[in-house]
């Protein structure tokens, strides 16, 4: 029998294999089309027997959804993948009946690995974990018995030689495998908290690692990583918004397992350059370890237990902000691929420099999107921080002092925390952020300028001159106030501003350089290069944060749609933007978004017609029929008037009509 199955899965291969591409895509093809179908078959079955989870407070979700939907791209993941490693090209070029084909005249594209193969390791340890995930799923282990059970399938793989190489010390490589693994299943278990979305970034992850591996000629790898994603893509069409099955933890720890086994197959093993290797597979993994980061510090810095669930997620914010969850998904997968595919990007056609220079970028992408995240209160609490060393050896000699006979317990606690959200702690990271900004423009400036051949006096002239490019810079910058206010209303006199203080700040620098390097061997290309970058880095990150903003006023959920009415197209402009801005749902007051705006003045053009414009993307309307037929089509029940009622003959019918008008003089 195991003769007769082992032969027809042979023959099953054979039938496709023309090319080696047309055979690796067939194989993809049905491992989607394998996944597709056993996800659907798990959900009949989960509905059949009432394996379903339910809507609590605790859960995101809002209706009866079907467990376990980790089998099913799972068992195709492993079952695709050991076939890939088994009936490869080697092993399939000895059957007889094959000879006619052409293609196996040639090598083949990857060897059979050895006995005591790492790829065995990634297929043994990532069954393991899934079974333990399972039993959770099942019986709700408790941490402890979860963290013996990832333990178990780390010591399978590192058993199995799936361990970094590339550290002289054996026992720093193993602690360091085990971080790793422990670290990406837990984040992507983590990541499981709305629909698609652990689906999603490990789809986004898996591209990544396929295309670096590709591009590596590491093809094993790049096979294993497009499998996954085959596999993936089939269980992600139930799993998307509204997810009709959910992964459960056997799908999610087997997803953080199976990527940190791959990114150490494909960039940690036998590396050329360790510093790319440490920070590959970091940077194709940015949005768990991130999301991980910042959930375990919100949490503690609000007094709660990081193992302990909720609903404080990076996706989770993006919904607070107003964002459908579909979009705020889409949103958080489109920065990880991005990230991935750029780290590829530069290190495969640039200096090795600018992959390390991705780092800081990547680190102040994530404290910016932070920092807009955290002014949404999750927790209905006030953040703490604990105070800094020196106050707290105050704190204990005031204790030892005055309070030592009846010091409480609970007196040590409050002089331990002080309130985080305190008036200079968004200042701070600006400016850190801006001085990782400058560093990183003079870096890119000396890449651009002497691309490959930036190294010798060059890099050392960079690290010579960096810190004081950098310190006139932000002196200029802080003499001419640019951190007096708040990047979300960056403007065009906040604009226009950067680039004053940019422009005199290259002319103390060109100064500096006359005087101490008097030109000699100094490129003034880096000098103007440097300008240029530094507007366009600051003045980037600061036009983002508003982009954002905009980009959350049109695509809310949550606002009250409104006609804003007025005659002083002015004060309708500010009106409008005093709207964007105000976007946060704690606020007891009510949020508006203008879906049309009606201009009571309007100015006749050439033809006798009243002129037609918009203000900040919003469509600007005279003419009455126009007005009740956007009333119509969108269901606007709210009037936001700049004009009193009893002023205006229109406003009056359409409080007539039942319309709810509100006079409101915001800007005023």
């Amino acid at each position: 029998m195991d003769t007769f199955i082992h032969q027809l899965i042979k023959n099953i291969f054979s039938l496709f294999i023309t090319t080696s591409l047309t055979s690796y895509f067939v194989l993809l093809l049905v491992a989607f089309l394998s996944s597709y179908a056993l996800t659907r078959l798990t959900i009949r079955i989960c509905v059949h027997y009432k394996l379903l989870a339910y809507p609590s407070q605790s859960r995101w979700h809002r209706k009866p959804t079907a467990l376990y939907g980790g089998i099913a791209f799972v068992f195709v993941t492993l079952i695709f993948s050991s076939m890939c490693l088994y009936f490869q090209w080697r092993e399939i070029l000895k059957l007889s009946f094959l000879k006619t084909f052409p293609i196996f005249s040639t090598s083949p594209p990857f060897s059979l690995p050895a006995a005591n193969s790492p790829y065995l390791g990634l297929l043994f340890g990532s069954f393991t974990i899934f079974v333990f995930g399972l039993i959770d799923d099942i019986t709700k282990l408790k941490p402890h018995y979860k963290l013996l059970g990832q333990l178990f399938a780390i010591a399978i793989a590192t058993y199995f030689g799936l361990t970094m190489t590339f550290f002289e010390s054996p026992i720093l490589a193993l602690f360091l495998t085990i971080f790793w693994f422990l670290g990406i299943s837990n984040a992507f278990n983590l990541l499981d908290n709305m629909d698609g979305l652990a689906a999603g970034m490990a789809i986004a992850a898996a591209i990544t690692v396929a295309t670096h591996s590709w591009m590596q000629k590491n093809i094993t790898v790049t096979i294993l990583a497009l499998i996954l994603t085959s596999a993936l893509l089939g269980f992600w069409i139930h799993n998307k918004n509204p997810a009709k099955i959910f992964m459960g933890d056997c799908g999610s720890q087997f997803l953080g397992f199976f990527l940190a086994g791959l990114s150490i197959l494909g960039t940690w093993r036998d590396a050329s350059n360790l510093l790319i290797t440490l920070l590959l597979p970091v940077l194709f993994l940015a949005i768990p370890i991130f999301d991980t980061t910042y959930v375990s510090i919100m949490r503690k810095f609000h007094g709660r237990k990081i193992s302990e669930g909720g609903k404080d997620h990076l996706s989770h914010r993006l919904v607070a902000l107003g964002l459908s969850e579909h979009r705020a998904v889409n949103i958080l997968i489109l920065i990880g691929l991005v990230i991935g595919i750029s780290t590829v990007f530069v290190l495969h056609n640039y200096n090795i420099l600018l992959v390390w220079a991705l780092v800081p970028l990547v680190i102040i992408t994530f404290i910016v999107l932070g920092l807009y995240l955290s002014q949404i209160n999750i927790y209905n609490s006030p953040a703490k921080l604990p105070i800094p060393i020196p106050t707290l050896i105050r704190s204990y000699v005031d204790l030892f002092k005055y309070q030592i006979r009846r010091w409480n317990p609970t007196d040590r606690e409050g002089l331990l925390r002080f309130d985080f959200y305190v008036a200079y702690k968004r200042r701070f990271l600006e400016v850190i952020s801006d001085i990782t900004l400058l560093f990183l423009a003079l870096l890119f400036a000396y890449n651009l300028r002497f691309e490959k051949s930036f190294s010798g006096d060059y890099s050392k002239q960079f690290t010579n001159t960096v810190v004081f490019f950098v310190s006139i810079k932000m002196a200029v910058f802080f003499w001419n106030g640019n951190y007096r206010g708040e990047w979300k209303y960056m403007g065009v006199a906040d604009l226009l501003s950067l680039i004053k203080s940019s422009i005199l700040s290259f002319f103390f620098i060109v100064t500096f350089v006359a005087l101490v390097y008097h030109f000699d061997n100094f490129s003034r290309s880096v000098l103007i290069l440097d300008f240029l970058l530094t507007i366009m880095f600051l003045g980037g990150v600061r036009l983002a944060i508003r982009a954002f903003t905009e980009y959350l006023f049109n695509h809310r959920k949550d606002y009250i749609p409104v006609i804003l009415y007025g005659n002083d197209k002015d004060e309708l402009y500010l009106t409008l933007k005093k709207l964007k801005l105000k976007m946060d749902p704690s606020q007891k007051s009510r949020l508006y978004k203008p879906m049309a705006i009606y201009y009571e003045s309007g100015v006749p053009s050439m033809s006798g017609a009243i002129e037609a414009f918009s203000l900040q993307g919003v469509e600007v309307v005279n003419d009455k029929k126009r007005l009740y037929s956007i009333l119509e089509q969108k269901g606007i029940k709210n009037i936001l008037s700049l004009e009193p009622v009893n002023k205006s003959i229109l406003l009056q019918e359409l409080y007539s009509k039942g319309l709810d008008i509100k006079e409101s003089h915001i800007v005023v």
